[in-house]
């Protein structure tokens, strides 16, 4: 063990913790049958605020190290960000904006939306879906089985999440799921607690997992990209790699495809992922970059948090079985003078 004021560069025949005052970084590398390597805790007591080149030429050389199974693992986690965002993105081959109605944004595959669910206006033009108390979005699964044998190698999935307090993320819960039951599945996972959220891909008794150890903040946007390059995947959240595995997996092995949910887990005992409000979903058939991963999230969380009084009792009205001409919402009773109305915590409109 050693200590150091200023953190050199690593070598990656070497093993030790460094940790020094101008540079709040610790490194956990072990030399044998492979490495291991943590990296915790940037923050802006690095000079300048900027995360040392070296530090990405280590990552780099790391990922690199995937292919010949000397690495198993490489955890990465920075309050300073320090990649560009880079607006440059591919053309997904499958999106859901909810701006067309019942529909995809290409307004070629339906979704049935279950239970309490609905698809609500923001106040700020945005339609999102929300999954309710009980709810949740089929996507179908013919949209699934023509989507996934597309997915040959590189290829990345990104969603946009905002959950509300009333969440229930003390269990498992999936944000999205493609699966063939429980034998063969890709999806997003949240692990009890909010405190792992990884991307996960199986066929029968193979399984790969990104995880990226790490929590999402409730009521605000979060964005979540999973993206596969030359077999090596990576999971950003909220603009940051959050760690990279090698996987051996593509979503264009499984055949069958049963099912494919936003808010639901193929898994009868685990949760559904309630309270939550989900927007551009999105598959690509090539991998994203960690700065179009910045650009998502700088996409996302500039949206409104506030869902549009006026939308929402619009789809209550439009969805019932008999008009009323009073509703409550959060306690309080409306009628025509609804109007430029906000709903400033978010909660569910419920019928009187």
């Amino acid at each position: 063990t050693v200590g150091v004021k200023h953190l050199e560069p690593i070598s990656l025949d070497n093993h030790f913790i460094a940790d020094g005052p101008q540079c709040p970084c610790r490194f956990f590398c072990q030399q044998g049958t492979g490495f291991f390597v943590a990296v915790y805790s940037f923050s802006d007591k690095v000079e300048g605020g900027v995360i040392p080149d070296f530090l990405h030429n280590v990552r780099d050389e790391i990922c690199q190290q995937h292919k010949s199974g000397r690495v198993f693992r490489l955890g990465y986690n920075e309050t300073q960000g320090s990649e560009e965002a880079d607006s440059n993105m591919p053309v997904p081959i499958i999106s859901y904006g909810f701006s067309h109605w019942g529909y995809d944004d290409s307004g070629t595959y339906p979704y049935n939306i279950k239970g309490d669910a609905l698809v609500s206006e923001m106040d700020d033009g945005n339609r999102v879906f929300f999954s309710g108390e009980k709810g949740y979005l089929d996507l179908t699964a013919k949209m699934a089985r023509d989507i996934c044998p597309q997915l040959t190698g590189d290829y990345s999935v990104s969603v946009d999440v905002l959950v509300n307090d009333e969440a229930d993320l003390a269990r498992f819960c999936w944000a999205y799921g493609l699966t063939v039951g429980t034998t063969s599945y890709l999806g997003l996972v949240n692990a009890p607690g909010n405190n792992n959220w990884y991307y996960e891909i199986k066929k029968v008794s193979n399984l790969n997992s990104v995880k990226s150890e790490t929590a999402i903040n409730i009521g605000a946007w979060n964005n979540i990209v999973y993206s596969q390059h030359d077999g090596v995947g990576t999971i950003y959240v909220n603009g940051y790699d959050m760690g990279c595995v090698e996987v051996n997996l593509q979503p264009s092995e499984f055949t069958r495809v049963t099912a494919a949910n936003l808010a639901k887990s193929p898994f009868d005992n685990d949760a559904l992922m309630s309270s939550t409000y989900f927007d551009d979903f999105k598959i690509y058939n090539k991998p994203l970059s960690a700065g179009n991963a910045v650009y998502l999230y700088n996409q996302a969380k500039s949206k409104s948090m506030n869902v549009s009084v006026a939308d929402g009792i619009d789809r209550v009205v439009n969805s019932a079985p008999q008009k009323s001409d009073t509703y409550t919402i959060n306690g309080q009773k409306v009628d025509d003078n609804y109007k430029g109305l906000v709903i400033k915590d978010r909660k569910k409109i419920l019928r009187r």
